[in-house]
Parts: C-alpha cells; sequence; structure tokens
C-alpha cells in the first residue's frame, strides 16, 4: 500500500516569494509513526514546488492513499488538495486529520470531501485505519474515525490518548524538506537586527507536551484528557538534534500550554542553558513568578506570548481563563524587569462582554502602552465551545462562507455573541479597531540620516529602559511604522515612519485617526450620530471614495524629515543621557 502524506500549499507562488509558513508538525509526527511501523510512506510538502507539482507526483505514481490536515482557516488548500486527487487518482482513498477534521466531523465529510476523517492524536488512528484498508477488514473496529456510509456520518468510539509520549519518534523532519524551509520560508524579521542577525535566525519549533489542563470556551482543543508531556532528556536530544543536523540556533515552544508547573520549567532551564540558544514559549499567567521568570532569562529564554484575553473579572470568568486582572498585572510588571520579550493579546466580544467590561480592559491596556499587546474580536473557532453553542442556536447563516471567511479580525465585523444591540456591537468592533492603532507609543527620534527614499540610519531611545540606539537601519516601504527590538531589555520599539519622512498621505492619515475617529468613538451615542464623517473620511460612498482617489493620487514621494550630522548627533546623544 502506497502512502502520500501531503503539506498544502499556504499562499500562491510560496515558492516564488519564499514566504514564511509553519511546517505542520502534526503531519510531521503522523508521517515519522507510519514510517516506524512499515508503511511505504512518500511526502510531499507543496509550498516548496509550483502548482502543478501534486497533479503530476499523482499521475507518476499510484497512490493507494493520500493523507492531508490542518486547521479550519486552511480550508482552501487542503480542498485544493482533495480535488487534485479526486480528478487524478479518483480510487485513492482520501484521510483528512487535524484540527479541520476534528473540529465539526459533519460539516468536514460534507464540505470538505473526504473518505476518512481522523479525529484526535492522529498517528496510531491512522496507522490503524491504513491497515484496515489495506486487509479488508471491518472499519467498525478503528476507534477515532469519521466516515460516510449511505449518506449519514458514522463516528467510531474514541482512541486512548498516547501516554507515553517518549515512546514516539521524532516529527519526520528530512521526509518535509526541513533544511529547505529553515533556508528559504521563515521570516527573516528585521525587527530582530538590534539583537542578532536576521539572516543567520534558523528558528525550530517544537513541542515539548499536549494538550491542556485550561477550558477557555473560545480556544480549540484537538484532545480531550490531561496535560502530557515529553522528559525533558527527550526534548533535549530532539533540540540537540536540531542544532547539529540543521544549524538552528534558536527554539520555539508552541506547546498549547509548556508548563503547568513551576519545576518543570525549572527542570527545563537546567536542561537547555548548557546549549546556549535561544528559546521562547506560551504560557499561563497563574505557573510563574519573578524567580521563574529570573531563571528562564538565566537560561536563554528572550520571549514569551500570554493569554491576557481581557481585564474584566467577569468576562475572564465567563470564558472560563481561570485568571485574574491582577495576576496580568503582576506577570507584565515582572516580565519586564526580567528582560524578556512580553506578547499578548486581548480578545473582545465574549457572551458576557459589555460596553463597560470592553472600556475595562482598553483602561488597562493604555497602562502599558509601549508593549506589543494585540486587541481583537473574538473568533468563535470550530470545535469551541462557542462554536457549538452558535451552531446550535443556529446562527451561523452559510457555514461554508463562515470557513472560508470567519471575519477580519481588525475591520471586520465578526458574529455577535454578546447582549448587546447591533448599532451598540459595531461600536464595540470600531472601538477595538481604533484603539489598536491609537494606542501604540511610538519612540522619540533623536536622530537620523537619510540613505535612499525609503531608508535612513534611525537614532531613539527605548521607551522601556531608556537605552539609546544609534544608527538602526530601518527601510519603511510601504509601512507606516516599523518595529525593533531594544538591545537592552528585548521589549519593542515602534518607529513612526512620519517622524522620519514627510509624507502628506501619513499625515492626513494620522489626523484621520486623530482628530476625527477618536473623538467620534468616545462614546456610542456619538458615534451613531457622527459615523457618517467616518465613512466620508474613511472613503466609502461616492464623496469619500473621491476624496481617497485624490489624495493617493496626489501622494508625494517621501523625503527625509530632517537629516542629522554625525557631531549633531552624538550631541543630541549626550544631551539625552544627561
Amino acid at each position: 500500500m502506497k502512502i502520500l502524506v501531503v503539506v498544502p500549499k499556504y499562499e500562491p507562488d510560496i515558492e516564488k516569494t519564499g514566504a514564511p509558513y509553519f511546517l505542520p508538525l502534526g503531519l510531521m509526527y503522523v508521517s515519522s509513526y507510519l514510517k516506524q511501523k512499515g508503511f511505504d510512506v512518500q511526502n510531499l510538502n507543496l509550498n516548496h514546488y509550483t502548482d502543478n507539482k501534486l497533479r503530476t507526483v499523482l499521475q507518476e505514481q499510484p497512490f493507494d492513499a493520500i493523507c492531508t490536515g490542518g486547521l479550519f482557516t486552511e480550508i482552501k488548500p487542503i480542498m485544493t488538495v482533495i480535488q487534485t486527487t479526486r480528478d487524478v487518482r479518483p480510487h485513492a482513498k482520501i484521510i483528512l486529520g487535524g484540527a479541520l477534521a476534528s473540529g465539526d466531523p459533519e460539516f468536514a465529510l460534507e464540505k470538505v470531501g473526504p473518505d476518512f476523517l481522523v479525529l484526535g492524536e492522529g498517528e496510531a488512528t491512522l496507522a490503524h485505519l491504513l491497515g484496515t484498508l489495506r486487509d479488508g477488514l471491518d472499519l467498525k473496529e478503528v476507534k477515532g474515525i469519521a466516515y460516510l456510509k449511505d449518506g449519514t456520518m458514522f463516528k467510531t468510539c474514541g482512541r486512548e490518548l498516547i501516554s507515553d509520549l517518549d515512546s514516539h519518534p521524532w516529527p519526520d523532519y528530512e521526509g518535509f524538506e526541513y533544511r529547505h524551509h529553515l533556508d528559504h520560508h521563515y521570516e527573516k524579521d528585521s525587527c530582530f537586527e538590534t539583537v542578532m542577525d536576521p539572516a543567520k535566525r534558523r528558528i525550530a519549533n517544537i513541542i515539548t507536551s499536549r494538550n491542556c489542563v485550561a477550558k477557555c470556551t473560545f480556544c480549540y482543543r484537538l484532545m480531550t484528557g490531561g496535560h502530557r508531556v515529553r522528559t525533558i532528556e527527550n526534548v533535549m536530544k530532539e533540540v540537540k538534534f536540531l542544532m547539529d543536523e540543521y544549524g538552528v540556533n534558536e527554539i520555539n515552544l508552541i506547546d498549547e500550554m509548556f508548563a503547568n508547573d513551576k519545576q518543570r520549567i525549572y527542570d527545563f532551564c537546567e536542561g537547555i542553558k548548557p546549549l546556549n540558544v535561544r528559546w521562547q514559549c506560551q504560557l499561563r499567567c497563574g505557573v510563574i513568578d519573578e524567580n521563574v521568570l529570573a531563571a528562564m532569562k538565566d537560561a536563554g529564554c528572550r520571549y514569551i506570548s500570554y493569554g491576557f484575553e481581557s481585564a474584566s473579572k467577569e468576562v475572564l470568568k465567563s470564558m472560563k481563563k481561570g485568571l485574574h486582572p491582577t495576576q496580568i498585572d503582576n506577570v507584565i510588571r515582572w516580565t519586564l524587569k526580567a528582560g524578556i520579550t512580553i506578547q499578548g493579546n486581548y480578545i473582545f466580544g465574549d457572551p458576557a462582554e459589555t460596553l463597560g467590561t470592553m472600556e475595562e480592559t482598553l483602561r488597562f491596556r493604555r497602562r502599558f502602552p509601549a508593549l506589543n499587546l494585540g486587541m481583537f474580536m473574538i473568533i468563535p473557532y470550530p470545535g469551541t465551545v462557542l462554536y457549538h453553542d452558535l451552531k446550535a442556536k443556529g446562527r451561523f447563516e452559510n457555514l461554508y462562507d463562515f470557513y472560508i471567511n470567519p471575519s477580519s479580525v481588525f475591520q471586520g465585523r465578526p458574529l455577535n455573541m454578546t447582549k448587546l444591540s447591533e448599532d451598540d456591537f459595531d461600536y464595540m468592533c470600531k472601538k477595538v479597531w481604533h484603539e489598536g492603532i491609537v494606542s501604540v507609543a511610538y519612540t522619540k527620534i533623536l536622530g537620523s540620516k537619510h540613505l535612499d527614499k525609503m531608508t535612513s540610519l534611525v537614532s531613539y531611545k527605548c521607551p522601556h529602559c531608556l537605552e539609546m540606539h544609534k544608527d538602526i537601519p530601518i527601510t519603511f516601504s510601504g509601512n507606516d511604522a516599523e518595529t525593533r527590538f531594544c538591545k537592552k531589555c528585548l521589549q519593542r520599539v515602534h518607529i513612526k515612519k512620519s517622524s522620519v519622512y514627510f509624507d502628506l498621505y501619513a499625515k492626513l492619515r494620522e489626523f484621520y485617526h486623530y482628530a476625527i475617529v477618536t473623538p467620534v468613538l468616545i462614546h456610542p451615542k456619538v458615534y451613531k450620530t457622527c459615523n457618517p464623517l467616518i465613512n466620508l473620511f474613511k472613503g466609502t460612498g461616492k464623496i469619500g471614495k473621491l476624496i481617497k482617489l485624490c489624495l493617493k493620487t496626489s501622494r508625494p514621494k517621501v523625503v527625509p524629515k530632517f537629516q542629522t550630522t554625525a557631531l549633531e548627533l552624538q550631541g543630541e546623544l549626550v544631551a539625552s543621557k544627561a
């Protein structure tokens, strides 16, 4: 039985642009497990090839089973894999796994169109299913699958979760051209250039545990059950392998929850410190304190992503977050003190959200203006508690359209799950989007030396620790702002384009956001009355579109706002230090 495990192509022309993408560890784990069990497996990462690659491979080899999977946001490229397979190899069995399969099996079977779904943890289930298909045995004996039988979904009972994660092989790195992925498809983000050479950055995503102890209503969990971890020894062997084999110099722990107790964090720090490698992770606020953060920094941790979600006790309780706003405040201050980069998000629109709770969170967010704390409207991802509640109530008018475009997280209009009126909810969406723009604290520019139309050597002071940064090369391109990391405290520093270059269009945008939108959004009643003014300057309606067109066509080439000589710059730096 010949099996092809396919990573779908996430973006058009990705092989030409080298655009960054996450290589799915789920498919990589499945592939290595099947190979360990003796299956004849071939791998194909479509992101490294032109669009007709899958068709060519299917025409050249008679595969019996095509296996793919991913998140529900990847439904389009996954459906392309399935449709191409149906066209070229109509008799091949198509097996789908991952969140798209497990989140809503009935939808996945009917709309996405595979022959079988692998639900939950995929390794043992897929191996059992393939063996059953090969030997012509009864499919009902395979735990953890779903398929259509006479037009009706048949789902078998769930499979027991893997208890010993160390017993399973590491991801199939070589099978999916991991070296090529690191060489061409990982973002060489220029914002790191103040602390490291972005071109030399080689970061590997690894998983040290599975599942999460929390039961947040907005979060999709592929599996139920407890938090299971790999031993630190097993993890360190994989880290060393990646460093030696692929030149990896940074580790990103993408566990749903890296640790549920402080001792595991201490043990991990003890294991990774001798390797002298940078690393980052995701953590819950309740599991750390100042001592833990100090140990993490000492062991090479440079970046922590937190799920803050809200600063309202009522909303956090509704989300089943198991968190208090005081804990969020402490964690932010402790992490700043430790000198570790903070990443965090707030999400608005939970069923318990009100305009009052929204303002609570916005006020809390404004206390840390220099931090990169994102603000988005909540999306009821398939498989979450929110999703199933909304589906049971018939709130999705077209479920397929929701999968294709669940809503923009910025100016889009997500589903109203609150008790607010549609007008008030529309106000909330606009307020959150706008606050994400105007609440960013930009650093003060001390001087700049113009190199070309878009690039300057910029000198500035970190708003967090007041460290001076001299002659940092920044190319603004089409962005209104750029970000760099402070070489001392490792926090983000936001640099506004209009502080370096004169740009009439950028100035008008600033005027629009600060002088027009901000006063309009000060209160729901003001917004309801003055909303047409926003639409006019936003470029909607006949007059608004005309204004937008005139501004764009008359947009001048950017010119340096000011330039300083080396002597003047040095004088300003000395004065600012004093």
